[in-house]
């Protein structure tokens, strides 16, 4: 039996992502903080970041955490399954993300175009999900604990993109999944499969 992973449980998220249109992203919501204060961002290693609030607001995790009455924006906001690396690079990537979104808004005294911005953004998208496998599977646990749902879609459709037309083995070899089947076993759905086919 193959064990499941992160990888593969995304793989599952992914394939909807290949035939639905992205959605509109959420509209904003009031929290606690005023728009443009920054947030005290905890990875798990410890490590602050100071964050505007346009960026942490595409994570509903957090959002959630500052609406809670007893939100203390001195003490920061946790983020127990997120280690530093990783949550610098969400940063990076919500930071772009919100910047993107206040330039669309303010459209009529930007320099470029609708159409303009979007390139960069995909251009932006294509580069920053360019990581080794282990970073990945990072943004991806990040992406779902802080539910950030564009960065899992991103994440999930690169993934998706690693595994499409690849045999079961190399597929293994790329999310890193052991296969527990005997040869035996692997010989006897081979001679199902091509049964079914005849």
């Amino acid at each position: 039996m193959i064990t499941l992973s992160s990888p593969v449980m995304c793989f599952i998220h992914a394939s909807s992502v290949f035939d639905r249109s992205m959605a509109a992203p959420a509209a904003p919501q009031e929290t606690n903080a005023a728009a443009g204060e920054m947030v005290t961002l905890i990875s798990s290693d410890g490590a602050r970041f100071e964050v505007p609030e346009a960026a942490v607001r595409l994570s509903q995790t957090v959002l959630d955490e500052m609406k809670k009455d007893d939100y203390n924006a001195i003490n920061g906001i946790p983020l127990p399954n997120v280690a530093g690396d990783v949550l610098a690079k969400v940063v990076e990537y919500c930071t772009k993300h919100a910047s993107a979104a206040a330039a669309a808004i303010n459209a009529d005294t930007a320099k470029t175009s609708k159409e303009e911005e979007e390139l960069m953004m995909k251009s932006f998208d294509d580069e920053f999900i360019l990581v080794d496998n282990h970073m990945l599977y990072s943004l991806l646990t990040a992406a779902d604990a802080m539910r950030i749902q564009g960065l899992m879609d991103l994440a999930c459709q690169r993934l998706a993109d690693m595994i499409k037309g690849k045999t079961s083995e190399q597929m293994r070899q790329t999310l890193g999944i052991t296969n527990d089947f005997t040869p035996e076993e692997e010989e006897e759905f081979r001679r199902e499969d091509e049964e079914q086919w005849l």
